[in-house]
């Protein structure tokens, strides 16, 4: 009959001419239009240097919804409640090259337009869908193995960047991470070998791009980075840097399993899938590079500047309720993922000294 969209409560009400009839299934199809964002949300246009000078310049494609930015792109039921499986066809120029959660299933040229089908996404919420569409002359990949310690599962890793990083230092920017990346990765096969069930992908996609509104942001297969927040030569990395990046690396990655695979029901509950990637990422850092000793670098490199801010009149309960999207931005802050983890440890901490075994910690429970 009509739609009527309500700005305020960012949806949109559909009235029908008939009453709908319980235990029939509907097909609801909606045309739409949308234009990129300005703003670094939903689908945006980023625009690079493809050389050193600064004297040319590129473009890209990219998506960022989380955490309530999906309805910018598409309309949806923008809550993590909601799960749905996602089918994605992406209509591109041939010489680009799209990337999505999972692999492709069917690509079809036709002239100057590339049909791209990805593999129908496992149910997930709308803020883990993700995309990428860039020139193939402007970036290129190197691929790794990770191995599954029981089944011997292949999870193959590909580290996307533009070409410029894959030559300066003969490729030592692309080399390094991928390594740190492929290292993380088994660590936490290892930390979940009993879990059978193939929760990663067979292929995950990581992409460094020259700017991201957050440093990074995972997604089921495929994870965003900031260049300048993955990227690096070890040789020239100081200690402390190189633990910071094998951090946010390992941090992504716990995602895939806590946050993605298991995920959150309504927003107040985000502290809960902060916490355990968080307190997961220092477990896989420190099986993958044991000589950091990297577990106690969690109070003076987290915690304290997190007490600092729990001090302030701004902070806020690690449980908070959230009616709005603008409540839920403000929950990512070191209160919902330091605080939460601090927490955790004590748990870890109790549970060890009372039950007297290292096999009985909350690591084991999780």
């Amino acid at each position: 009959d009509c739609v009527i969209i309500f700005p305020n409560t960012q949806t949109l009400t559909i009235h029908l001419n008939e009453q709908l009839k319980v235990g029939n299934t509907y097909d609801v199809r909606i045309s739409f239009f949308r234009a990129l964002s300005i703003h670094g949300t939903g689908i945006f246009e980023n625009q690079f240097n493809t050389n050193q000078f600064g004297t040319q310049t590129s473009r890209m494609i990219l998506t960022h919804f989380e955490p309530v930015h999906a309805r910018e792109a598409f309309p949806c039921f923008d809550e993590p409640g909601f799960k749905a499986k996602f089918q994605l066809t992406v209509i591109h120029e041939t010489n680009t090259q799209v990337l999505s959660n999972w692999n492709e299933e069917e690509t079809i040229v036709s002239q100057n337009l590339t049909y791209t089908e990805f593999q129908t996404v496992p149910p997930i919420p709308t803020a883990l869908i993700a995309f990428a569409i860039f020139y193939s002359n402007d970036f290129d990949k190197k691929t790794a193995i990770a191995t599954h310690p029981i089944t011997n599962r292949n999870i193959e890793i590909n580290l996307w960047a533009r070409k410029l990083f894959f030559v300066n230092d003969n490729g030592a920017y692309i080399d390094g991470p991928l390594h740190m990346i492929q290292e993380i990765l088994t660590a936490l096969l290892k930390i979940f070998q009993e879990v059978q069930t193939p929760i990663v992908p067979k292929k995950i996609d990581i992409l460094a791009v020259p700017e991201y509104p957050s440093d990074a942001v995972s997604h089921w297969g495929f994870i965003i980075f900031f260049e300048r927040a993955l990227l690096h030569n070890p040789a020239i990395t100081s200690e402390i840097d190189h633990q910071k990046i094998a951090l946010s690396i390992a941090k992504q990655l716990a995602e895939q399993w806590y946050g993605n695979f298991i995920s959150f029901r309504w927003w107040t509950d985000l502290w809960l899938e902060e916490a355990i990637s968080n307190y997961l990422k220092y477990h896989a850092v420190n099986m993958a590079f044991p000589q950091w000793n990297i577990h106690n670098q969690f109070s003076t490199g987290e915690l304290l500047p997190t007490m600092f801010d729990d001090s302030m009149s701004t902070s806020h309960p690690i449980v908070k309720t959230v009616n709005s999207p603008t409540q839920i931005d403000e929950l990512f802050d070191s209160i919902e993922t330091t605080k939460a983890t601090a927490i955790l440890r004590m748990a870890d901490y109790y549970m060890e000294k009372t039950m007297g075994s290292k096999n009985n910690t909350l690591l084991n429970v999780v």
